[in-house]
């Protein structure tokens, strides 16, 4: 009896050929799909995606895998080759593709498939831990405490949205127009504690952007809509933060965290740091203190690094608001209570630009109710008396001037609905238009223009629920008139 014998030559190996068996196909399969696995982890290390595995990353997979397969079956049509190998997988695992039929046959097992197999799961793991695992998704993060710190004397005590705290006087506030009031919130308040004299021109289009300010910004609440419809609670996410990271996790991370990181990139920050803050004053209720995430980012050059700390409160019901701090000096490693023991009574400061946050933080009061800030605004707003300022060439004049505004301003992010408050910052900035004017001061004359134009379009927004002849159509129409007058300057 005669039996056929097909002697097939293989990398210079002559072998008898055999059908590959399903365990080694199988294999090879499993190679194929770990390596498109890691050709989108490539992708999406290097683009910048998010590193949480979501539908945009499976349709990635399955392209790669697609586009995998059909070049696999196009080398079969076009190769005139005997025997080929049509994949990553089969080259590794030594099966070859023989004859007109292409029948998936194996020469001899290879010796090295389990090597350079395992070769690419140690890849795809390096790219992970170099690339995804020390973003801020994944990462292992730990507490940071805020202790208790009696504030500078000149510090004040208001409201922005659902927060009440001392905050130190800025020299400048903004109020970036957005489409909002009077159904919505303003979206974000801006208080410039240190103003660079780089000249770099603020937009009018609501950004109020220059990287060289030292400020902090009072976010509106902006809430992922799994935790406003209560799918995630705030010790859900906090045990996420600061548990073992799992891919659970990166999930309820990356809802919380991928609006604020966008925008941090967008803005030059590439390295982060994840922490959960919880403040600890005792004469505050434990539900109503400051808690969340801190997230922080770092950027700019070497010799002219920047730095931003967004502080993203979240409320028992899971509600969040961000106030974000930007600074160029680093933080100067003391805590808050050696932070503040260094400040003199007016609160000039030795202290860092972070420890000033984290000072203020330990006196907020965050709930879901809008109510106690409203009430303190009102009482302070009642106590201001305005026809009753110092003289122009009063040293007080100013610093009087910029604390009615800062009320006003907290009594908008509240009650975003009345226009009389926007009349009575309409004014304050007609008189610090005057006197940057009289006083030659371009940088007081240039923020009263700034935010007279923001009040004048946010008025123009209310006053279109109203007639003419409302008083809010009369004070929409005199901030109209106070707003042109600064137009000619």
């Amino acid at each position: 009896m005669s039996v056929a014998v097909t002697n097939i030559t293989v990398r210079g190996h002559s072998t008898y050929a055999r059908r590959a068996p399903p365990r080694v196909q199988l294999l090879a399969l499993m190679t194929d799909l770990v390596a498109a696995a890691l050709f989108t982890e490539l992708i999406y290390a290097f683009l910048g995606f998010s590193p949480v595995p979501n539908l945009r990353a499976l349709i990635i997979l399955v392209t790669i895998s697609i586009v995998m397969f059909l070049l696999s079956r196009l080398r079969i049509l076009i190769s005139s080759a005997e025997v080929i190998s049509i994949s990553i997988g089969e080259w590794i695992w030594g099966i070859h593709r023989v004859g007109e039929a292409r029948s998936p046959q194996i020469s001899n097992e290879s010796q090295s498939g389990i090597f350079l197999t395992a070769l690419i799961f140690v890849l795809g793991y390096g790219v992970f831990e170099w690339k995804i695992a020390r973003t801020p998704q994944w990462v292992t993060s730990y507490e940071l405490p805020i202790e208790a710190v009696v504030p500078p004397s000149n510090w004040r005590v208001l409201a922005f949205h659902y927060s009440l705290a001392a905050w130190p006087e800025p020299v400048a506030y903004f109020m970036p127009y957005e489409f909002g009031p009077p159904k919505r919130f303003v979206g974000r308040v801006e208080a410039i504690l240190q103003q660079s004299n780089s000249g770099e021109a603020k937009g009018r289009e609501g950004s109020m952007e220059n990287n060289n300010d030292e400020k902090i910004v009072f976010e509106g609440p902006k809430t992922p809509m799994d935790f406003a419809s209560g799918s995630v609670t705030r010790t859900e996410l906090r045990n996420c933060v600061l548990g073992s990271p799992s891919f659970h996790c990166a999930l309820i991370r990356d809802l919380a965290l991928s609006r604020p990181l966008d925008e941090m990139k967008k803005v030059g920050f590439s390295k982060f740091e994840l922490r959960w803050f919880s403040a600890k004053n005792p004469m505050i209720p434990e539900e109503e203190r400051a808690q969340g995430i801190y997230l922080h980012g770092s950027g700019g050059t070497e010799d002219s690094p920047r730095y931003q700390d967004r502080y993203i409160l979240v409320s028992p019901k899971g509600m969040q608001q961000s106030i974000i701090f930007s600074y160029l000096k680093a933080a100067s490693g003391q805590d808050s209570l050696t932070a503040a023991s260094a400040m003199n009574t007016d609160g000039a400061a030795s202290v860092s630009a972070a420890d000033k946050m984290k000072i203020a933080l330990g006196t907020l009061r965050f709930s879901d109710d809008l109510n106690p800030g409203r009430a303190w605004v009102d009482r302070e707003l009642e106590a201001t008396k305005l026809g009753e300022l110092p003289s122009p060439s009063s040293d007080e004049y100013i610093p009087r001037l910029i604390q009615a505004e800062g009320l006003l301003i907290s009594k908008i992010s509240v009650e975003p609905g009345p226009i009389e408050s926007y009349f009575h910052l309409a004014g304050i900035q007609a008189l610090l238009l005057q006197y940057g004017l009289a006083h030659h001061r371009p940088d007081l004359v240039d923020n009263a223009k700034q935010t007279l134009d923001q009040v004048y379009r946010f008025s123009k927004d209310i006053a279109a629920q109203s007639s003419p002849e409302s008083t809010t159509g009369h004070l929409a129409h005199d901030i109209e008139k106070l707003w042109h007058e600064s137009q000619k300057l």
